[in-house]
């Protein structure tokens, strides 16, 4: 519940700023309306309370868990593809503005020898519900959970921040459900015992990646963060722990990152963690202040929800967020049947309860959105980003990304690149 609250409240806010967002919302205490705000800072409309492709894809893992009586990467994979393959015009299937690298993961499916292992070396923390559905279904920290959960994270992402992230992830919402928050305190009991128990579980998960070292960096990057995160997360102000949290992250990186809102695993995890350790309040206040910092809003609010969610339990959970959220009792019906590892009764077929919330939307955006007009047809080709964007897919600005991430497009690159110099020089001789 507090994963879907999360990503429907972040929605309003992504991609906006601290300032900008003070001044149409005043305040994220609940699910906002964007259409008085197209054009003035807001791009594409988003219904009202409604989740996207982050809570989306938990669903699809959960609904495969459940089906298959545990994990099954070919049969998710199958139920991915096939909710990506109708939908809305403007809309890659039945999702709702998923990013670039969840849509080209899912394209590739039918194309993968081995549907457990990920062309794509991407570390964005696009995948952290995937290991928390994990977390919901296997109940408790074991072996099987452990290799379930990494074996999630392969299948999505080569790179081993990724990899981890997602897996501990599912780690720490199993932690926090056994915490009892009963009054409002400053730092959460055993906040340092949580990050410590967390680093050295996900170390664990490092080992299986350290093949992957040369390609992305160290391997032992999260595992670092988390046991340092621990060292002053009772000692630091909130203020300094922001502040440390993006630079601990810059010193792994080759990019700098300029806020620990970006869409990074090293800072959106640590991130998410620090709203739900410092002044856990209630959930209501830990999802106000995460709604209110904008930029990745959604990946931060989906994350932090469930977080909120595990901590402070649905009970808990303010009845306007409650009234607010699209879908709210069958989101409620699966999470349970989730835990309890079976569906009562026959229940609404995912892919056409997505379709008509997706369809729904689809609608809404026509009646309220002014059209623009068409521009006229040339002949000139559509490039892959022209075409995402046709497709609903928020697609990472970054031209040389696809070249980066993939090994055989960066082989052929250098092939090429290598050929123009010696042409090059052999002209000047």
């Amino acid at each position: 519940m507090g994963l879907a609250i999360g990503d429907a409240l972040g929605q309003a806010t992504k991609g906006l700023k601290p300032e900008a967002i003070k001044q149409l919302y005043k305040r994220m205490d609940k699910f906002q309306d964007v259409r008085p705000f197209i054009g003035k800072g807001v791009k594409t409309y988003r219904m009202k309370g409604l989740y996207g492709c982050q809570m989306q894809m938990g669903l699809a893992l959960g609904e495969s868990l459940i089906r298959n009586k545990g994990l099954d990467e070919a049969a998710f994979g199958e139920l991915l593809v096939r909710m990506s393959l109708a939908g809305p015009e403007g809309y890659f299937g039945v999702f709702r503005r998923p990013e670039g690298v969840f849509a080209r993961s899912v394209m590739e499916f039918t194309n993968r020898m081995d549907p457990t292992e990920a062309d794509w070396n991407t570390s964005f923390g696009s995948f952290f519900p995937l290991g928390v559905a994990t977390a919901l279904f296997y109940g408790r920290d074991s072996a099987t959970f452990k290799e379930a959960v990494t074996r999630v994270g392969t299948m999505m992402s080569s790179h081993p921040w990724e990899i981890s992230a997602t897996a501990v992830s599912g780690f720490i919402a199993l932690a926090l459900c056994r915490k009892n928050v009963k009054e409002s305190v400053s730092v959460l009991n055993d906040a340092k015992t949580l990050l410590e128990e967390s680093a050295s579980w996900v170390e664990q998960v490092e080992q299986t990646c350290s093949v992957l070292e040369k390609e992305s960096g160290p391997v032992d990057a999260l595992s670092k963060t988390l046991t340092e995160m621990a060292k002053r997360v009772e000692s630091s102000s909130a203020e300094e722990l922001q502040d440390w949290i993006l630079e601990n992250a810059n010193q792994y990186l080759k990019q700098p990152l300029r806020y620990t809102t970006q869409g990074q695993a090293l800072v959106l995890l640590p991130q998410a963690l620090l709203q739900v350790l410092r002044s856990p309040d209630s959930f209501d206040g830990v999802m106000e202040r995460t709604g209110s910092m904008g930029r990745e809003a959604v990946k931060l609010c989906a994350l932090t929800g469930a977080f909120a969610g595990a901590l402070f339990g649905a009970n808990a959970i303010g009845q306007e967020f409650m009234a607010g959220l699209v879908n709210v009792k069958e989101i409620k019906s699966r999470g349970e049947a989730l835990t309890r590892r079976r569906f009562s009764g026959k229940g609404k077929d995912l892919v056409d309860m997505e379709m008509g919330l997706t369809r729904k939307e689809a609608e809404e955006n026509r009646k309220y959105v002014p059209k623009t007009p068409r521009k006229p047809a040339t002949d000139q080709p559509v490039s892959k980003h022209q075409l995402f964007e046709e497709m609903g897919v928020e697609w990472e600005h970054d031209p040389l990304m696809e070249i980066r991430d993939n090994p055989r497009l960066r082989r052929e690159f250098e092939r090429e690149k290598s050929k123009k110099k010696k042409e090059r020089r052999q002209r000047l001789k």
